[in-house]
């Protein structure tokens, strides 16, 4: 993103572009959902969105990586500082109208074509657009390096939606309850998140060995040095 917007650094639409790109990953909104943030919605000193209105109609909170909120900081004083608490996060001109979905899509496109990347249209090829350039490459190998399987974890059509399903998928990994998980997108239904974070091969795994470790651990205790043991053991010896 940093190299497409070096080529027009005065360009207010790529710059825009690329603070969205990040909260799309970085917390996991719908594309709808970011351009429809203001700035009373974005708080940059306890890291939190507030999501209104969304797909289901149900608000919500979503936090913000350190990395994030210093790239929405850097966006805020360079457009923002001057506008209304009410004004549009992301917008053309200073705040008063907001981006549609239709030019974020069309601002991906025109960054696949800049690149070099064939773009035959909506859901008619993989479209790496969401993850493009360094952040696509960064987002990869660290899936990589946590011995995720890309091929299985990617969809065969890949959209900007599709980051919301690598948030899924790498809050899992880390741990995270599905409960969680599931407030965290706004789902509604929790089958709808079972949908998005699928269990990979590794997770499989290291669930096996986990439930092997508890049904037979590697160290058993000493008892002879047990003297709790000793003591009721020469107790049931007397009776």
């Amino acid at each position: 993103m940093d190299l497409w917007i070096g080529k027009k650094p005065h360009s207010i639409s790529r710059i825009n572009s690329a603070v969205i790109v990040r909260i799309l990953y970085g917390s996991g909104l719908r594309i709808s959902e970011a351009v429809n943030l203001r700035i009373c919605d974005v708080d940059l000193i306890n890291g939190v969105l507030t999501i209104w209105e969304t797909k289901y109609d149900k608000d919500r909170l979503a936090p913000m990586s350190k990395s994030l909120i210093a790239a929405c900081q850097k966006h805020f004083d360079a457009f923002l500082k001057n506008s209304d608490t009410k004004d549009f996060f992301f917008s053309p001109n200073g705040g008063k109208r907001k981006y549609s979905t239709q030019a974020i899509y069309n601002i991906f496109r025109d960054a696949l074509f800049e690149s070099g990347i064939p773009h035959r249209g909506k859901g008619l090829d993989r479209r790496l657009h969401d993850l493009r350039h360094t952040f696509a490459v960064h987002s990869l190998k660290q899936m990589a390096d946590n011995g995720v399987d890309i091929y299985t974890t990617l969809p065969k059509k890949f959209s900007s939606h599709c980051l919301r399903h690598s948030k899924a998928m790498h809050l899992l990994q880390s741990g995270v309850n599905l409960i969680y998980i599931r407030d965290f997108l706004g789902h509604v239904d929790i089958s709808t998140t079972e949908v998005y974070a699928k269990a990979d091969p590794e997770m499989k795994r290291n669930a096996l060995e986990k439930a092997y470790m508890q049904l037979a651990p590697e160290t058993v205790p000493v008892w002879q040095n047990d003297t709790e043991l000793l003591s009721w053991l020469k107790a049931l010896g007397k009776k």
